[in-house]
């Protein structure tokens, strides 16, 4: 998965501010891939300032990097609630995005394909590139007999990372179930 960044001049607002210190040691530490360093110096700014909103995009960063996307996403919901959306929107999305897959994937595992299926189309919509969610479905569609789904979302897929062998060993088996071999053998 590839994260968004920031640079120290995005992130520290004002040098006079108490919290500045601990933001651009946090923010070098995130840039280099020290997120144990990175979290202590954002909660420090916390505690300095709290609900600073660049500690707390910070915070959801690491927490990103960390794949604790429901986390990440909190903490990236509150920094954007003060004007600060735009700047953390790519993160949030991604946050989000990841968010979903998780839950749906846990929903799966539970034995629930319904909210499963729920889950991926919603983080499908919030970014049809990533061909994760669109695979997912894809598979949970075709277990549920869902063929013209599942090919549909195989090929979404496909249109993200055209050489991905998941989706086309996917579609492949679509089209045998399909009878459309000839199809099938000319992917």
């Amino acid at each position: 998965h590839s994260f968004p960044t920031r640079r120290s001049s995005d992130l520290v607002a004002a040098t006079a501010s108490p919290a500045a210190q601990p933001l651009s040691e946090g923010l070098k530490a995130l840039n280099h891939g020290d997120t144990a360093t990175a979290e202590q110096r954002f909660q420090q700014a916390l505690k300095v300032q709290p609900g600073d909103a660049e500690a707390l995009g910070g915070l959801g960063l690491v927490r990103l990097r960390q794949k604790r996307f429901a986390e990440a996403q909190h903490f990236l919901e509150r920094a954007s609630k003060d004007g600060g959306g735009a700047k953390w929107a790519s993160a949030l999305q991604s946050a989000s995005y990841w968010n979903l897959v998780g839950q749906a994937n846990a929903a799966r595992t539970k034995g629930d394909p319904r909210s499963a299926k729920s889950l991926l189309e919603r983080a499908v919509k919030l970014d049809p590139r990533e061909s994760v969610g669109q695979l997912a479905l894809a598979d949970l569609r075709f277990a549920g007999g869902d063929l013209a789904g599942a090919e549909q979302a195989y090929r979404r897929a496909l249109e993200s990372k055209p050489n991905d062998t998941q989706a086309l060993r996917g579609l492949i088996t679509v089209y045998t179930r399909q009878g459309r071999s000839g199809e099938a053998m000319a992917l």
